[in-house]
């Protein structure tokens, strides 16, 4: 009999051998596993490889296939980029030619279009002319028997003594307006009396001689030359220097407060023309004496005129003598005191 301890270690053993045994068996087992995974491992890599030289060559064929479609559209793409542009091209030309067509169109419509406008206005023209030409036609047929009529009747006129005498310059103006008619350069020598007919007439209203002149019934001297010959004109005060005289010798013995008078001009021949005071143009401020160059003076126009026209009052000329100096002023309502009346 075996006590327990040495039991107990045989025991051991048997079980370590057991276990040894049974590790062997699995590393056995183990390394037919792993031989045949080895060789699973290498069968699996053969049909791995095989399979990968497969596809490399599946993806050999695909790549050559793309390569020869890429080549291919490629040059598809060429051959329509080229149709392209060879139909852009003979698009673009045909527009610039139909361009050029429209444009020549144009430019013939605005050439026919002015030419169309000028031959209406040669047309026009041309009817103008032919109107133009019968109107002249017309006039110088008028125009011929008015100056054979006017001829005539100053013929007759000048030969026939004037039975008035306002009318003994009338054969002057006749003779004026017949030669104005004859001559057609526009100078013309006009009388000296119808001269100073038409310069009294400007000088009493420019506007009515410029209606005169251009009214179409005679042809007078231009105003430009009334106008200068009226401002040769010389104009005094109008008063007769003989009246101051004899007041000098009436006032010599008086004082010179006595002096101090008013007069009162009864009757005065205007010889000339009546100044009208710009202010107040409804009533007479004095009169002028014309005097023309040479000495010549306007003949009487009027008798019987107050120096002053008013509505109401006194109307006197006030002045103070004084030896030869005068000193004149006019009122509407008589001095304020009274003075001594010399008429």
């Amino acid at each position: 009999a075996m006590d327990a301890p040495t039991f107990a270690c045989t025991d051991v053993w048997r079980t370590s051998a057991a276990l040894g045994s049974k590790v062997e068996q699995l590393i056995g087992v183990a390394n037919e596993a792993n031989a045949a995974a080895a060789a699973a491992a290498v069968g699996i890599a053969e049909a791995l490889q095989r399979e990968r030289d497969a596809c490399r060559q599946q993806h050999d064929a695909v790549a050559e296939q793309l390569q020869a479609d890429r080549l291919q559209h490629e040059q598809m793409l060429r051959d329509l980029t080229a149709r392209h542009e060879a139909e852009k091209q003979a698009l673009t030309l045909a527009l610039e030619h139909q361009r050029q067509q429209m444009l020549q169109a144009e430019a013939m419509v605005r050439d026919r279009a002015q030419e169309a406008i000028y031959d209406s206005r040669m047309l026009d023209r041309r009817d103008e002319q032919i109107e133009m030409a019968q109107a002249v036609a017309r006039s110088a047929k008028v125009k011929l028997k008015m100056d054979e009529e006017s001829v005539a009747m100053f013929k007759l006129l000048m030969q026939e003594k004037p039975e008035k005498d306002n009318q003994r310059f009338l054969h002057l103006l006749i003779e004026n307006q017949l030669r104005t008619l004859q001559n057609s350069s526009g100078r013309y020598v006009w009388h000296r009396e119808v001269l100073q007919w038409c310069t009294d007439i400007y000088r009493a209203n420019p506007a009515a001689y410029e209606l005169f002149a251009f009214g179409g019934f005679l042809k007078v001297p231009d105003a430009t030359t009334c106008r200068k010959r009226a401002a040769q004109l010389q104009a005094s005060a109008g008063v007769d220097p003989e009246l101051y005289a004899q007041l000098r010798k009436r006032v010599q013995h008086l004082s010179a407060r006595e002096r101090e008078m008013a007069l009162l001009f009864d009757e005065i021949n205007i010889v000339g023309d009546i100044a009208f005071k710009v202010s107040c143009e409804h009533f007479i401020t004095g009169f002028l004496a014309l005097r023309r160059p040479g000495g010549a003076r306007t003949p009487p126009v009027s008798r019987l005129v107050p120096t002053q026209i008013c509505q109401g009052g006194d109307y006197r000329f006030y002045g103070f003598v004084d030896g030869d100096a005068w000193t004149r002023k006019l009122y509407n309502s008589g001095p304020k005191r009274s003075p001594n009346l010399t008429t």
